[in-house]
């Protein structure tokens, strides 16, 4: 599958947050930046003096989108451990930096 097939894929977010009046209105806008990173073109002119457009999806841009989601929806606050208790996602990283000899 290449990458720009994900463009006929990509899920709307605010349906994630119905009934939610001011989420899902956030949550739309998102899915709008997302989209337009997704569908985004860049144009130039070659030394022929032609115009050429070609596909440069903005993938960052589509990436932080879906963060950005996901965390207004409540799904990246605390993910759970393997013993059953739950952390933050930075906490992984505070370990690791203790861990590590200075």
């Amino acid at each position: 599958m290449r990458p720009t097939d994900l463009r006929q894929r990509l899920n709307r977010l605010a349906e994630l947050a119905k009934g939610k009046g001011d989420l899902q209105r956030v949550l739309e806008n998102v899915d709008v930046i997302a989209q337009e990173a997704l569908d985004a073109t860049t144009t130039y002119v070659n030394k022929k003096g032609e115009a050429v457009t070609f596909e440069s999806p903005n993938w960052p841009t589509v990436l932080q989108a879906q963060k950005l989601a996901a965390q207004l929806l409540g799904l990246l606050d605390a993910k759970p451990g393997a013993d059953g208790t739950t952390e933050k996602p930075s906490a992984p990283v505070e370990r690791i930096m203790r861990a590590v000899p200075k």
